[in-house]
């Protein structure tokens, strides 16, 4: 069996398990409540009459299993484990490999390769995870660099702002001009090309 049908068989045997820890988190909350119903029903209200009770309507509390992180354009929020200081010195460098550094921090880090949410198929088809399912990019992977590249941007508009470069205007404006160029076709080559060589790497 090949490395890449192993990660592929790890991957549906991690699905399966979700799937079995979801049906007895199910299976909990049902029990859960027929138990809440049970209680009420032998507890009456003494301020209303039995037969004029309102009908018990539980609601269940779905919990929502995120398997990956979403590939999606959004707003990349700024905390703990990404600071505004880290973003700052990412874009200062204005290098295409630390960029994509930051990528690979934000969707890949501390993760094995079966819970990586961007999978490479073949020279011309990838993969990513949105909206709980996986969707195939049929134009060579360039929909899903287009999201990312977005977000890093994004990013880095948050952070390149006046009133933090207020002693050094000409970092600013080196920023801004770097920011600019990465909506670019050739940046964007750059950057799948390394995000490819990287996915083809764990497949080996």
């Amino acid at each position: 069996m090949s490395e890449k049908n192993k990660y592929r068989d790890d991957y549906f045997a991690y699905e399966i398990l979700l799937m079995k820890d979801r049906i007895k988190q199910l299976e909990c909350e049902v029990k859960e409540l027929k138990q809440q119903l049970y209680t009420i029903q032998q507890k009456p209200s003494q301020s209303q009459p039995l037969q004029q009770q309102q009908p018990l309507q539980p609601v269940l509390k779905t919990k929502t299993i995120q398997l990956f992180r979403e590939v999606k354009k959004e707003d990349i929020i700024l905390g703990e484990n990404l600071t505004k200081e880290y973003v700052m010195k990412q874009l200062e460098q204005t290098n295409p490999r630390t960029d994509f550094n930051f990528i690979k921090n934000i969707y890949f880090k501390d993760k094995p390769y079966g819970e990586y949410p961007i999978r490479y198929l073949n020279p011309k088809q990838m993969e990513y995870w949105c909206n709980n399912a996986w969707i195939i990019d049929n134009n060579k992977g360039n929909k899903i660099i287009n999201i990312l590249v977005s977000n890093i941007k994004a990013s880095y508009k948050k952070v390149n702002i006046f009133e933090n470069y207020k002693d050094t205007n000409d970092t600013f404006i080196d920023n801004q001009t770097y920011i600019h160029e990465m909506s670019k076709y050739k940046y964007k080559q750059t950057i799948l090309k390394m995000l490819k060589e990287h996915l083809q790497t764990l497949l080996i």
